[in-house]
């Protein structure tokens, strides 16, 4: 991720108070380096999430689309199928 700049967080970097933080600045290590058992679909996952920008960071609807979850042991799950039945659930334990 690297330190919070301007070009990197441009949301925050428009609030009034942004100038007064000082941060040390880093320069952000290649995802590789910093997970190095990661292969290539779960490094572009993390990639997508870890974005200080959150107009640039990926939804966890698209997370969850990511390759990394396309796993012959990672079926993929409907959301409107598992929040239907986690209503369903929770209906049924108030009843």
């Amino acid at each position: 991720m690297g330190s919070p700049t301007a070009e990197r967080f441009p949301s925050a970097a428009a609030t009034p108070d942004f100038p007064k933080i000082c941060f040390k600045a880093m320069e952000p290590l290649p995802l590789a380096e910093v997970c190095p058992r990661a292969d290539a679909a779960a490094l572009e996952l993390i990639g997508t999430i870890l974005v200080l920008e959150p107009t640039r960071r990926a939804t966890a609807a698209e997370a969850l689309g990511a390759r990394f979850f396309e796993g012959p042991d990672a079926p993929r799950v409907d959301l409107a199928t598992l929040a239907l039945s986690t209503a369903a659930a929770c209906d049924a334990k108030r009843s």
